[in-house]
């Protein structure tokens, strides 16, 4: 069994098994049916990100800032590599009521020769779950201006 089947594997499962938690509490709501939260049960050391239903290969993840001061509350990212071997990167960022686009913002760049590029995501507070040791979102969907479209799944240990 090669190490990109055993890693997707693992994704999988970790981002099924985080999707079975969560609860009603502000920080761990989701806006709508379709854009719910996943769960933040303790993490067991694995972050997972999932596009377009691929499991991708996480190369890094944390830079978790959480409970920041000023405008910006809370910061993470994870970065991989898709199947065609383009490095990917998802920054979640939730910004405060006051900020001119309040609530929780998720960035996803392609870098690569077909890359889609740079597709966001703005939602409200709360669709994105956090915990002491977990950042983590399911089924969001980010587009650009050119209509482009994906959804992402993440979980980030801290």
């Amino acid at each position: 069994m090669n190490r990109f089947a055993v890693v997707a594997g693992v994704a999988v499962l970790a981002w099924s098994l985080s999707a079975c938690g969560g609860s009603d509490s502000p920080d761990n709501r989701g806006s709508t049916a379709s854009n719910t939260a996943g769960g933040s049960e303790p993490s067991d050391g694995t972050s997972t990100l999932i596009v377009d239903g691929e499991a991708l290969e996480v190369t890094s993840a944390g830079g978790c800032h959480l409970n920041q001061q000023g405008q910006m509350m809370a910061a993470a990212k994870i970065t991989g590599r898709n199947a065609a071997g383009e490095d990917v990167m998802l920054d979640f960022t939730r910004y405060r009521d006051d900020y001119p686009t309040p609530g929780d913002s998720i960035q996803f760049t392609i870098q690569g020769p077909d890359s889609v590029g740079w597709l966001m995501g703005t939602f409200d507070e709360g669709t994105v779950s956090m915990s002491d040791d977990v950042v983590a979102a399911n089924d969001l969907e980010v587009s650009d201006s050119a209509g482009r479209i994906a959804v992402v799944s993440f979980e980030i240990a801290c």
